[in-house]
């Protein structure tokens, strides 16, 4: 009896011994296989990030690059050669205005973003949009005139959203252009575009991906805006 109990322990002891290789190469196995699918997972979410900033940056890019090129349109051209006395356009004027509208409204319709683009004239104290052109206070856009993109801060509800805008002035370096400038193009879209892209960047319901802008410690998500 004691002999085969014995053997008995022996043989179970190798049992072990021989187990215990297997489940160390299998733990390894199974680290090395963790480790590599997550190095894949967060090269491929890297990527997949890279891609959202370059298509933000291609859409922000295309839309600064539009006042540049209407400011150059040869109906805006003559725009800003029109002077008038009185509140009220003369025909040539408002089919020249109605044109403008037309040229505006392409362009806004030419993204899949939602934009507005404004022509301010200085000298007529009016401003052309897609849909008006009325009179507007110059304090109110000398204040709103900055180099490059200007972002601000707007109240929705109990959303806060973010007004990108971009502004070309003609000619360019001119002081005081709010009075002095012979024309003003203004491009704004809202953060809402943004957002939009994220809830499209989601593969699914359990992630929520974030946009994030340094300089205002403030973020954009795909549900809403936090600050």
């Amino acid at each position: 009896m004691s002999y085969r109990t014995n053997l008995f322990s022996k043989m179970v002891i190798l049992i072990l011994i021989m187990l215990i290789p297997v489940v160390l190469l299998y733990w390894y196995s199974n680290h090395k296989t963790t480790a590599v699918l997550r190095d894949e997972l967060n090269r491929s979410n890297s990527n997949q990030l890279e891609f959202f900033q370059n298509q933000v940056n291609t859409n922000i890019e295309l839309l600064s690059s539009w006042p540049n090129l209407l400011i150059h349109d040869p109906d805006i051209a003559s725009f800003r050669r029109i002077y008038a006395d009185s509140n009220y356009f003369d025909l040539d004027a408002i089919n020249l205005v109605k044109r403008i509208q037309n040229k505006l409204s392409i362009q806004e319709s030419s993204s899949n973003w939602a934009t507005k683009l404004y022509l301010y004239s200085p000298s007529l104290g009016r401003v052309v949009s897609e849909r008006d052109a009325r009179s507007y206070d110059k304090q109110a856009l000398r204040e709103n005139i900055s180099s490059g993109w200007d972002v601000r801060k707007i109240q929705d509800g109990e959303d806060d959203r973010f007004m990108f805008s971009w502004i070309t002035v003609s000619p360019y370096g001119i002081k005081d252009p709010a009075n002095n400038a012979e024309t003003i193009i203004k491009l704004e879209f809202d953060s809402d575009n943004i957002r939009d892209m994220l809830d499209k960047f989601k593969d699914d319901g359990r992630h929520d991906p974030f946009y994030f802008r340094e300089e205002s410690g403030s973020s954009i998500t795909g549900l809403q805006i936090v600050h």
